[in-house]
């Protein structure tokens, strides 16, 4: 039951993200809106790192090699698809930013089939369901004079990038927990970040009594506490059943986006975003995780 608490919070927070960079995205641009994010959230993990020795002395004992590559995990998630992310949210619609980097299950069985030879069927069959769904999203629309195809292609690089993020990050979490994990790629994403945030006074902030709030909640809840309740929801629950909870991140921003940003949809989009969650629906892979978990556990044992 904690499992289901914490993790439903996770996606309760994740799902809020685009919804709540909207509201403020006429203050600030999209890198300084990741920059920011990342910026305070990184303090979540400081606080849990400086309060556990174990954490401590993990991360003291980390080769450089270790080091570099988690940081490539900071570049490839912070600096390629979350600011490619918030570019789709600042320039098109929110909800479909938020469908589409939901979508990216679909890029990591591509890049299973590639590089470790899993050929599945009933993959493939999905697959093909979420890019009909994403073709549906972002082709067949009523008023295509107002479209920005560009914000929904950054959307799936975005999603792509995530993706990759996520495929690479299986093999690094072997070797380390996931709060250093994180912790190093929040902190090497924010360097790779940097330049862009000082370069043509970027760090000149429009703070305000409304957008500060919204700047504390991106940077504590959704990117410190949504990542840390999210590997601690793993932990406690059956990974079928956390990925389907996770699955509802794209309901749960379409409908706040349509209730709080008045957002329309078209019936295409609304047909797009069904065939895309039902390819991310994936009962084969949870069970495949859980059993590989299992195996690790009694290995440790």
């Amino acid at each position: 039951m904690t499992g289901v608490i914490f993790l439903s919070i996770s996606v309760l927070l994740f799902s809020t993200m685009e919804i709540s960079s909207k509201f403020i995205s006429k203050d600030f641009n999209f890198l300084q809106l990741t920059f920011l994010r990342f910026f305070f959230g990184i303090f979540i993990f400081i606080f849990f790192i400086l309060l556990n020795k174990d954490l401590k002395k993990e991360l003291g004992n980390l080769k450089i090699k270790n080091f570099l590559k988690i940081s490539s995990l900071g570049f490839i998630n912070v600096f390629l698809s979350m600011v490619l992310l918030q570019y789709s949210v600042e320039k098109g619609n929110a909800s479909v930013a938020a469908v589409l980097i939901g979508s990216h299950p679909i890029f990591v069985y591509i890049l299973n089939l590639i590089f470790l030879k899993e050929f599945d069927k009933v993959k493939l069959f999905k697959i093909l369901i979420g890019i009909l769904g994403i073709s549906f999203l972002l082709i067949f629309f009523k008023k295509l004079n107002r479209i920005d195809y560009l914000s929904y292609f950054a959307g799936l690089l975005s999603s792509f990038f995530f993706a990759l993020f996520t495929f690479l990050s299986k093999r690094f979490l072997k070797d380390n927990s996931p709060v250093i994990t994180n912790f190093i790629s929040f902190f090497s994403g924010i360097l790779f970040l940097s330049p862009f945030f000082f370069y043509q006074k970027n760090y000149l902030l429009n703070l305000n009594s409304f957008n500060i709030p919204f700047l504390l909640y991106l940077g504590f809840f959704v990117t410190g506490f949504g990542y840390l309740l999210y590997y601690e929801g793993f932990k406690r629950l059956n990974v079928v059943d956390g990925s389907m909870l996770f699955f509802l991140k794209p309901f749960i921003a379409t409908l706040l986006s349509i209730i709080l940003l008045k957002e329309k949809l078209t019936s295409s989009q609304i047909f797009g975003i069904f065939l895309i969650i039902l390819s991310l629906t994936d009962f084969k892979k949870g069970i495949k995780i859980e059993s590989y978990n299992r195996i690790k556990k009694d290995n440790h044992s």
